[in-house]
């Protein structure tokens, strides 16, 4: 049996956009591709399909997936290497924990360096698993190493100044939400403190990437949950800012 790429996304609830995604990283490729140039997916494609989202699950990068369902790699051996991964990040943890534990006994507040040291884990396993798919289909594998790499090395102080922009620009963001505001000089100083913001992660700056990003805060719940905390509409605002400052 055959289905097209929307009954392939009703039944399993993979967006088309990471279907394609799939394709072109040669991890899933459709049976065949019908002559108005739809992609057709038969029922070995789905047994494929699953085995993929199973070991997404699992935190599993594509590459590995990639080179498990090629057979460069056993399913013991990507299994071992996911396993011991997961180990270390427990143990990071179960440390961390140990680490508050102590702070919180001592003067009821988390120490600056415990904070900074949990801010990067959790970003970089962010990168790595959480948001994984989106990240690799918008940016790639390499792109999100390098950016791990940034994280990796970053200071305290950078980290500091990251926090400080994140303040500022919410603050004139919401600003600029007040009155609809998103071609002032005001609103020019949201995306540039945005740009400079973003640099903090990405290794290299991409003005097409920063422009898109504000279509993905208005598509994840997410996001929107944490620039519209301050004051409901700024996530739509902040994508007009960055559409209107950046040249498609």
């Amino acid at each position: 049996m055959e289905y097209t790429i929307q009954e392939v996304v009703s039944m399993t609830k993979v967006s088309s956009r990471t279907l394609r995604h799939y394709d072109a990283i040669g991890l899933l490729r459709p049976s065949r591709v019908a002559d108005n140039g739809y992609r057709i997916y038969d029922s070995s494609s789905l047994s494929i399909l699953q085995i993929i989202l199973s070991y997404r699950e699992l935190g599993i990068p594509l590459k590995k997936i990639k080179d498990l369902l090629s057979l460069k790699k056993s399913k013991h051996e990507i299994l071992s290497e996911q396993k011991e991964q997961l180990q270390e990040e427990i143990h990071y943890f179960e440390n961390l924990i140990k680490m508050i534990d102590i702070t919180l006994k001592e003067d009821g507040i988390m120490k600056d360096e415990a904070k900074f040291t949990a801010f990067k884990k959790q970003k970089i396993t962010e990168n790595n698993t959480k948001y994984s798919v989106e990240l690799q289909e918008k940016y790639g594998e390499n792109t999100i190493d390098a950016s791990n790499k940034k994280l990796e090395n970053a200071s305290h102080q950078e980290y500091e100044e990251a926090e400080k922009l994140s303040e500022q620009i919410l603050e004139l963001l919401t600003e600029c939400c007040t009155t609809d505001d998103t071609a002032s000089e005001k609103a020019e100083q949201v995306y540039l403190l945005h740009k400079q913001w973003i640099s903090f992660y990405w290794a290299e700056y991409n003005p097409k990437a920063h422009r898109a990003m504000g279509a993905m805060y208005m598509s994840d719940e997410r996001f929107q949950a944490f620039y519209d905390a301050k004051s409901p509409g700024n996530t739509r605002i902040l994508k007009e800012i960055l559409e209107h400052f950046i040249a498609e």
